[in-house]
């Protein structure tokens, strides 16, 4: 079955899921992309850098999963809640 993990739901993370395990130097490129702090205005007291908190979700079971199947990962209920 396909879990996410949990986070704090005042300030989730953004999301990234790996659901292609064909070139893992791809991967890997794309990790050191995103753990660079991002540059929005140079004007800013911290210079326009933000580092941003990102969960990555690399596991063989998300192989091939669609946006689909995420967003329904994301919206499942929680064990004893009840769908909404």
């Amino acid at each position: 079955m396909r879990v996410l993990p949990k986070t704090d739901e005042s300030y989730p993370p953004m999301l990234l899921v790996r659901t292609h395990y064909g070139d893992d130097d791809a991967w890997r490129r794309v990790r050191a992309a995103l753990d660079q702090p991002w540059v929005f205005d140079e004007a800013d007291e911290d210079e326009g850098r933000l580092k941003e908190v990102i969960l990555c979700v690399d596991d063989p079971v998300w192989a091939e999963a669609t946006p689909a199947d995420i967003l329904a990962a994301l919206t499942a209920p929680e064990d004893g809640e009840e769908p909404s």
